[in-house]
């Protein structure tokens, strides 16, 4: 008779391995793990997707790739960023103020990190060029030409460390 698997994957015996070689204190400990998890509500990060196929982490997305035979590069999607976080950041990468980089007028020094600013807001935020220039009180058109600048010539290590500094 086939066994029932387990939370961890696997037959029940093979799971409850995971929490001792004596089956007594494995059913305790495994009952333990339940009870643990039973007041933690519902977790977002265990229903994140990449590529809309496997659920889980970058490590865990590229180790079921090569057992699969995956061709093709699988690529997670980001989790998207709030605005604030990002213009906050930056502000502070650049040595400006937040609103700084939001007000109207033409301040030329602060026109390569508005076009960082609008690039990572589409990108990472996920926000619209309409969005971007209310936001930015500027023509759709203008928050078009900053991310068209931007892109021919961006800062990848600068965006990584802006990641960083705010969760990604």
């Amino acid at each position: 008779m086939e066994q029932s698997p387990c939370l961890f994957g696997g037959s029940y015996g093979e799971c409850l391995e995971r929490f001792s070689s004596r089956v007594g204190r494995a059913r305790e400990g495994y009952l333990r793990f339940i009870k643990e998890g039973e007041g933690q509500g519902h977790d977002e990060r265990y229903y994140e997707t990449v590529d809309q196929r496997f659920l889980g982490d970058e490590r865990f997305v590229k180790e079921i790739g090569k057992k699969v035979g995956e061709d093709r590069e699988v690529e997670p999607k980001m989790r998207r960023v709030k605005f604030s976080a990002l213009l906050n950041a930056i502000a502070e990468q650049h040595g400006a103020e937040a609103k700084t980089l939001v007000q109207a007028g033409r301040q030329r020094q602060w026109v390569k990190t508005r076009s960082m600013l609008v690039y990572m807001a589409r990108e990472y935020c996920g926000m619209t060029v309409k969005e971007l220039g209310k936001r930015l009180n500027r023509d759709p058109s203008i928050i078009s030409r900053l991310y068209s600048a931007y892109t021919g010539s961006r800062d990848s290590v600068t965006e990584s460390r802006l990641l960083r500094k705010i969760g990604q």
